[in-house]
């Protein structure tokens, strides 16, 4: 259930007051009659249009847009309309052009929202590139040099230390090879003195006592001097074992170890010649990497630089066309309304500064984010080059975000004293909350506190419906509820305020919606009470059948249960527009209900503001007329005909506030 159906229906019905209650055919002017059929045509239109929220990208997006591009052109052909039906013309072409401007924002929104995903991006690759810059700075930071040095350092020393032990080497040498050369020698010596000795000593055993005395001497002499012999090798061993060949072995080991130290030296030579090799590939791979980034972050400033010069500044600027053309009807309308239908082209030219103020917002917001990437861009430096370049840009686009921002607040601002100017007792609680959500949007903008919050007025004239609080009343079965929705008439009030009473408000969102359902059904029950108690069933009967009363509808085709459970079932059903939405029914203690945060799925809070404003002065009117009715002062259908239209014929115009009447703030894309 879109709660637009229980809205825009009586604003469309009111609009075409004529042909309700005194007919289209105007005897006297055959070009009123045809003003007041383009109206009612372009009011039906005007009502699907405003029920229908179609996104950028959806098959009838553009449908919708031409349907009300057309309702602009029947619109401006006009001929021959009296200064009633021109009034009306000018609220629809206002409220035309204001939802046209709005499916224009919508799509500047959807491109800066992409543009915002797109520098997230961008912010991502600059902080890769970055870090791989700092990785390559770090690694060109390392340097063999030193350690080049110390090895050609100890390579000297050990080249020192081997000479000096070669030396002393070859000086031991000699020593041991003389020593060693002389033990042989003597040594052959001793052997052969020890041999002569022994053949001596036989051949004085031979000879006997007496004459073998001088041979046995002469032995003993031999052996005494192989001794010698002996005796001298046994020094020049004790020298080579204890002397010479323990300082050589050191000596030759010093050597060993200096040549195993040049050995070493040479090998981290050729690691260190390995690693440096490594670490210049790596750093010329990281250099690679930090200008592919760079590549693409410039590519991807070049996509956001086109898009934004070419299809954003096309809708920003068709927007502000839309805009001036909802100004310049609305302008028109005030000047020609009489003092009862001012309000609603006040209404539509705050709309209109508010659309404006949330477009500018948009921009600045857009603006902001792209100075954020190229700030950094521009502090970054040679590390993704175009340093300058960078600054330059910063410079022109902080200067227009700048002035985004001043345009915005003005006008927002304009759009606050707007406000201000509605005369409507019974709307100014409702104006009084968009004027505060102004205030704290302008407040954002301009980085200061929101003032306190306007105390909202209570009033009671035309406002008979139950407060926004009333418990809602629930239902013993979901399939009760799901009869109600099929068996459901046109105009059923009684059925309308029951299914409203029916609504279960977990949220602010959902409570807010029902309070504005609630302040127009009572009222207009009561309006067409009195139409039928003053002027008969006939007109009654003409008003319920009325273009545009079919919105006011408590039945709903085609429904479908889709989910069921214990304690939620969920259906679907078709809209005149086609749309299938689905509704939560929802069971709550011992009762079930409609859940309305379901009903407001697809609802901005922005729009519900807008249907509690209008709701409210829709309600107020409804309320004023019906007691006017039975007060007598009418006597005659003619007389109520003409009266309505003075104060009614601004209902049409109204239908153009479903979009909504928030501002966003300025936030970075970081």
């Amino acid at each position: 259930m879109r709660p637009h159906r229980l809205i825009t229906a009586p604003m469309i019905a009111c609009a075409l007051v004529s042909p309700l209650v005194g007919g289209c055919e105007d005897d006297a002017s055959r070009q009123r009659a045809a003003a007041q059929e383009a109206i009612e045509t372009a009011g039906n239109d005007l009502e699907l249009a405003l029920v229908s929220s179609p996104l950028p990208g959806d098959d009838n997006f553009e449908a919708t847009r031409g349907k009300l591009q057309g309702i602009v052109t029947g619109l401006t052909r006009l001929n021959g309309a009296d200064e009633g039906q021109q009034v009306a013309a000018d609220l629809l072409l206002a409220a035309s052009h204001s939802r046209l401007a709005g499916m224009r924002l919508t799509e500047v929104q959807q491109i800066e929202t992409n543009h915002r995903a797109r520098r997230a991006e961008l912010h991502s690759q600059l902080d890769a590139a970055l870090r791989l810059d700092g990785l390559a700075e770090a690694r060109e930071g390392l340097s063999s040099d030193g350690s080049r040095d110390h090895l050609e350092g100890e390579r000297d020393k050990s080249e020192d230390r081997l000479a000096q032990f070669s030396q002393r080497l070859a000086e031991l040498d000699e020593p041991i090879s003389e020593r060693r050369a002389r033990n042989r020698e003597d040594g052959g010596e001793a052997t052969r003195l020890d041999g002569e000795a022994n053949d001596l000593r036989r051949e004085a055993a031979r000879q006997g006592h007496a004459g073998g005395l001088g041979t046995y001497e002469e032995a003993i002499r031999l052996e005494r001097k192989a001794d010698q012999y002996e005796y001298r090798i046994a020094q020049r061993r004790n020298e080579l074992e204890y002397e010479y060949m323990p300082e050589h072995q050191l000596a030759e080991r010093r050597a060993e170890l200096a040549r195993e130290m040049m050995q070493t030296v040479s090998a981290t030579e050729n690691s260190l010649d390995e690693q440096d090799s490594i670490r210049a590939n790596e750093i010329r791979t990281t250099r690679e990497l930090v200008g592919q980034f760079r590549e693409r972050i410039e590519a991807g400033l070049n996509e956001i630089d086109a898009t934004a010069a070419s299809e954003l500044a096309e809708r920003y600027d068709e927007t502000l066309q839309h805009l001036e053309k909802t100004r310049t009807a609305a302008n028109r309308a005030l000047t020609r309304s009489p003092r009862e239908g001012k309000d609603t082209a006040r209404l539509a030219l705050a709309r209109a500064h508010e659309v404006e103020g949330r477009m500018y917002a948009a921009r600045a917001m857009g603006l902001t984010g792209q100075a954020a990437i190229l700030e950094r861009l521009a502090d970054a430096g040679d590390s993704v080059g175009n340093a300058d370049r960078y600054r330059s840009e910063l410079s022109r686009v902080t200067t227009a975000a700048d002035e985004a921002v001043e345009k915005a607040k003005a006008a927002l601002a304009e759009a606050r004293d707007t406000l201000g100017s509605v005369t409507s007792k019974d709307a100014r609680p409702h104006v009084a909350e968009v004027v505060a959500g102004l205030d704290r949007h302008l407040a954002a903008l301009s980085g200061v506190e929101p003032p306190e919050r306007m105390p909202a007025e209570r009033s009671t004239g035309g406002r008979t419906s139950a407060p926004a609080n009333t418990p809602a009343r629930g239902f013993a079965s979901a399939d009760e509820i799901i009869a109600l929705m099929s068996e459901g008439q046109d105009a059923d009030f009684d059925a309308a305020v029951r299914v409203v009473d029916a609504i279960h408000t977990p949220s602010a969102t959902s409570r807010s919606m029902v309070k504005g359902l609630r302040s127009i059904l009572e009222p207009m029950s009561e309006f067409m009470s009195a139409i039928s108690d003053t002027f008969g069933e006939d007109a009654l009967e003409q008003l319920q059948s009325a273009p545009g009363m079919d919105g006011m509808t408590t039945q709903y085709d085609d429904i479908e249960i889709t989910n069921r459970t214990d304690d939620v079932v969920t259906v679907k059903y078709t809209e005149p527009d086609g749309s299938t939405p689905t509704l939560d029914l929802v069971k709550v203690g011992d009762a079930w209900f409609i859940d309305g945060d379901s009903m407001v799925a697809t609802m901005a809070p922005e729009e519900l503001q807008s249907m509690d404003m209008v709701s409210a002065m829709m309600g107020q009117m409804f309320g004023g007329m019906a007691k006017r009715i039975r007060a007598g002062e009418f006597a005659s259908v003619e007389e109520f005909q003409q009266a309505m239209m003075q104060e009614m014929m601004g209902g049409a115009g109204m239908g153009g506030m479903p979009e909504g009447m928030g501002a966003p703030g300025v936030p970075s894309d970081r």
